[in-house]
């Protein structure tokens, strides 16, 4: 911990600055840096960068990687771009490429012949909030699985999950690279990023449970509940994540049943079971990353 003196000019309070953040960040004089309080009335000071301008990108595909084209087309579209486009050395059967899963949830991409382009993908913004959001949609999967089960509503929830978990992705990526301004810490954004990558396979397996599992079901929806909770009080930034509520949460992923391979069925539950406690072991781990800082500040 570095300790300062406050000193004062006047009605000015001031700080110095440490040598070693302002030769980092190339701080000089009349260079503009942010503030930002917190609700504990933590002060924060973070050197405001500049965001990059957005680049046009034109890749060349060979046929030999037509295979891969859906990962080349997912990165581009996750990275912070002002447009792309793919050209094919041969074309491609357009029909079968938008049956591939991860690229129901793009927008904006245009397929003709040999070409794949995309001008202008929109900004996300706020990867907490779109975590909030997919959070919110798998709650109200479950609930059309337990109250109204319906397989075509339950298909399209699980499409607006996958979307949500890529613009989660895209966000992150955008904050990381200074494409955008973010108040999020770095480490912060590598938890929402892995969170929403387990939420994201724990659907893959959850739409495959019937509606008679009702007490099954009950037991996730409550779990779920309590992770909304967490992430409604850390976007209200009134707690930073202790780690008696991630534990709360490791509790309820905890009540969610193991069961040994048997059939379709169990195995499903196996990984719904996996993805929870990978969800709860990053939120525990990110709680103590949380304490550490709190104890460092």
């Amino acid at each position: 911990m570095d300790i300062r003196n406050v000193q004062k000019t006047g009605s000015m309070f001031y700080v110095y600055l440490p040598t070693s953040w302002v030769k980092q960040f190339n701080i000089k004089a009349g260079t503009k840096v942010s503030t930002h309080q917190k609700n504990d009335g933590t002060l924060s000071l973070n050197p405001q960068i500049k965001e990059r301008e957005l680049q046009k990108l034109n890749l060349n595909l060979s046929k030999e990687n037509m295979h891969n084209i859906n990962k080349l087309i997912v990165a581009c579209y996750v990275n912070p771009l002002k447009s792309f486009s793919i050209n094919l050395e041969e074309e491609l059967d357009i029909s079968k490429l938008l049956l591939q899963k991860k690229l129901l949830s793009v927008e904006m991409v245009e397929f003709d012949g040999k070409h794949i382009t995309c001008k202008s993908p929109f900004s996300v913004d706020d990867p907490l909030s779109l975590l909030k959001t997919m959070i919110k949609k798998i709650k109200n999967l479950l609930y059309v699985m337990r109250k109204n089960y319906n397989k075509e509503l339950i298909e399209r929830y699980e499409e607006e999950i996958d979307r949500s978990k890529l613009h989660v992705s895209k966000s992150v990526i955008g904050m990381l690279t200074h494409s955008k301004p973010s108040t999020y810490k770095i480490i912060e954004l590598h938890y929402m990023e892995i969170i929403a990558r387990d939420l994201e396979k724990l659907v893959d397996h959850l739409k495959e449970i019937p509606g008679s599992e009702t007490k099954y079901l009950s037991t996730i929806d409550k779990a779920i509940t309590c992770l909304d909770n967490q992430f409604t009080a850390l976007e209200k930034r009134s707690d930073d994540l202790p780690y008696t509520n991630a534990m709360e949460f490791a509790k309820k992923a905890g009540d969610v049943p193991f069961q040994k391979v048997k059939d379709e069925l169990t195995y499903h539950k196996i990984r719904v079971k996996a993805a929870f406690e990978a969800i709860s072991e990053n939120l525990v781990n990110w709680s103590i990353t949380e304490e550490i800082y709190k104890k460092t500040k």
